[in-house]
């Protein structure tokens, strides 16, 4: 198993903020850790989630960063 870090990072349209994701490719087992529980969403359609309660996506997997707006 290789571990790539700091690839890709994600710019948050704010603050100045980012976002630095570790990529795993290989074969073998990994131990992720979260808040809670960890669940299996298999994404067909759009979906939103909160960036802090993301853990883990596929490489493959087209994603977008928006700032949401709270009056």
């Amino acid at each position: 198993m290789t571990l790539y870090f700091g690839i890709p990072e994600i710019k948050f349209p704010s603050k100045n903020q980012t976002l630095t994701l570790l990529s795993l490719t290989g074969e073998g087992e990994v131990l992720l850790k979260g808040l809670g529980a960890i669940y299996l969403i298999d994404v067909q359609e759009e979906y939103w989630v909160k960036v802090e309660h993301l853990v883990a996506f596929e490489n493959s997997l087209k994603y977008q960063v928006k700032r949401l707006k709270v009056k």
